[in-house]
């Protein structure tokens, strides 16, 4: 059985084995099927991430740089996890510090590291080599 489709969102940059994952894809996509991915590199790896997709048979069809666009979203949700963790426990206020940086709360390094542009957020549209 093959699929038309492969949906990847905020999870590949924890896989062991990238390169394994886009093949993986490419086994399971129909000729002509694609896989829509978005997640966050560092700088460094994001040309190295479009050549693991190149080698396992896809074809560009479209690559986006939408860091400033969840930049963005982050200062909503972050306000909305702000005031939850507020409200929360005093144990869970422990760990807020290390429960911002999670979820990349304005101040943080993990936030910081995007506006810096260290690592971007991408989307991507690899079409299966027919």
């Amino acid at each position: 059985m093959t699929a038309f489709s492969v949906v990847n969102v905020e999870s590949s940059h924890l896989y062991y084995n990238c390169e394994q994952f886009f093949r993986e894809c490419a086994r399971v996509l129909r000729r002509g099927g694609y896989l829509c991915w978005i997640d966050l590199r560092y700088q460094a790896e994001a040309e190295s991430t479009r050549e693991q997709a190149k080698r396992a048979g896809f074809i560009e069809d479209r690559w986006s740089d939408v860091t400033e666009n969840v930049l963005q979203g982050i200062k909503h949700t972050a306000a909305r996890y702000d005031e939850i963790l507020q409200k929360s426990p005093f144990f869970v206020q422990l760990f807020s510090a290390s429960l911002r940086a999670t979820y990349c709360a304005p101040g943080t390094h993990t936030y910081a590291r995007f506006v810096r542009r260290e690592k971007g957020y991408y989307s991507a549209l690899w079409k299966k080599d027919s």
